[in-house]
């Protein structure tokens, strides 16, 4: 029998600052699924964003690549360490995010611990890595959404072994009840939004094209609120100063609005009419559950994995990736009251209600208990 006091569980992330959707999910499906867990996180990592979870320090390294060297080698180091905690540890459980979460778990894997899952957080460019991980996991792997695993050519005709992510309390709000109105007659101006880091996989330049392409009298009806940081190397930084050109280029300064990272995103997500997800072949997006959880729709790319959770007009809309001429038709219909406004359907969310989410995640570590203790009868 497994440790009557539940699992202990080590969520591996490796990161350096508390930015981004990983460590959003990982504190939305950790509050009550049954185990006490514990972050690993570098040694200079501080927590700004709410609920603070108990850390176990780990030396500063790249834990954020499959293909750098150097990446792997600091990530494999701490398979040493975490294999002598698992032997000693009954009740212990080894949960790895990011890739260097996945590289540690599946070595873990291989040298024979059950108690080893690992959730996938991207939608990687070496497909044929995560395939032969998912060989060697099986149902211990973990993906966030149907189209995550059609993105790595895996059977997804249901969200088995699939398992989002879920909102904080601090954002679970009423929220909007009923969408706004535009149309004949209606003045109303259409705030968009847009959160998340600024990268250039987020696509945010889309936006700015479309809103480029709008008609004179229709751009003063429209803004765009964008809430995020680059990242802190080069790459990210230089598609910040792009973004900005952008908007120059396309005179959007008394439209465009970049508002940086934000500790409470309930006021936010409170301004918007509509968020707008662009990028190419994200995962899921945190930034899209917290949306519709607040009651404002979401307008993303058809590559994305929250395009599992849109049926037109039912929770948003979709636009063909890339394309900014058909994201600026779609918000021109919408202003013009041409094409229904989209709604949040409050019922389809209950799959990603916390307590649903905790209960799948209480459901998986039990069972793992449960085989390392038959395996070792």
């Amino acid at each position: 029998m497994h440790d009557d006091r539940g699992p202990t569980v080590l969520h591996f992330v490796g990161a350096a600052r508390d930015v981004g959707g990983t460590l959003s999910y990982i504190r939305s499906v950790t509050r009550q699924n049954g185990a006490r867990n514990i972050l690993i996180a570098q040694k200079g990592f501080q927590q700004t964003r709410a609920p603070h979870m108990k850390l176990l320090r780990i030396e500063e390294g790249d834990y954020s690549s499959l293909v750098s060297p150097k990446a792997v080698f600091d990530s494999l180091k701490q398979v040493i360490w975490l294999r002598r905690k698992l032997v000693r540890e009954r009740s212990l459980i080894f949960h790895g995010h990011s890739r260097g979460g996945v590289l540690i778990g599946i070595t873990l894997a291989l040298l024979g611990h059950q108690k080893t899952v690992v959730t996938i957080h991207s939608n990687g460019s070496h497909k044929w890595f995560y395939r032969l991980a998912h060989r060697i996991m099986a149902d211990r792997m973990i993906f966030l959404c149907p189209s995550m695993k059609r993105y790595y050519g895996l059977p997804a005709d249901n969200w088995r072994d699939c398992i989002p992510g879920s909102v904080t309390p601090i954002h679970r709000r009423p929220g909007k009840t009923k969408p706004p109105f535009f149309g004949p007659g209606s003045q109303r101006n259409l705030t968009l939004g847009g959160c998340g880091i600024i990268a250039e996989w987020k696509r945010w330049e889309i936006i700015l094209e479309a809103l480029g392409l709008l008609p004179d009298e229709l751009r003063t009806r429209v803004k765009f609120i964008h809430i995020g940081d680059p990242l802190d190397e080069a790459i990210s930084r230089d598609y910040a100063q792009k973004l900005r050109s952008l908007v120059e280029q396309h005179k959007l300064e008394n439209i465009v609005e970049w508002r940086g990272h934000q500790n409470d995103v309930n006021d936010f997500f409170s301004e918007i009419d509509l968020l707008v997800h662009p990028a190419e072949n994200d995962p899921f997006g945190m930034a899209v559950v917290e949306s519709l959880f607040a009651g404002a729709p979401v307008l993303a790319s058809d590559s994305v994995g929250a395009a599992d959770l849109i049926k037109p007009p039912e929770n948003g809309l979709t636009f063909p990736t890339n394309d900014a001429r058909q994201l600026a038709g779609i918000i021109t219909q919408l202003v013009n009251g041409e094409r229904d406004f989209p709604y949040v359907n409050r019922k389809t969310l209950r799959p990603l209600e916390p307590d649903y989410l905790n209960a799948r995640w209480a459901e998986v570590y039990v069972k793992l208990l449960e085989e390392r203790d038959a395996a070792v009868r």
